[in-house]
């Protein structure tokens, strides 16, 4: 089990951040860095641990909507997310 709240969102950050930004216009990097994140998803039971991987979600779909990526692509990192979501918030 995922514990240590605090610094889970450093982790996070450090694993994600740089990556999230760099990637941006990369839609494969994007998708992987979110099954990574579902991947943890599956043994996180904490709310706020969960809280912690919506937010970065969030930030990679951000990253996404400002890249000059193609619609099409856009389009497919948004409902990853939008799932990624929904079984975050369950």
């Amino acid at each position: 089990m995922i514990t240590g709240v605090g610094i889970i969102g450093e982790l996070l950050e450090v694993a994600f951040g740089m990556l999230r930004r760099a990637s941006r216009e990369n839609a494969e990097v994007l998708l992987a860095i979110l099954t990574t994140i579902e991947q943890i998803a599956q043994n996180a039971q904490q709310p706020e641990v969960r809280a912690e991987l919506l937010q970065q979600v969030q930030l990679l779909e951000a990253e996404s909507r400002a890249s000059a990526a193609i619609d099409r692509d856009r389009e497919r990192i948004s409902q990853r997310c939008t799932e990624l979501a929904d079984l975050l918030l369950s």
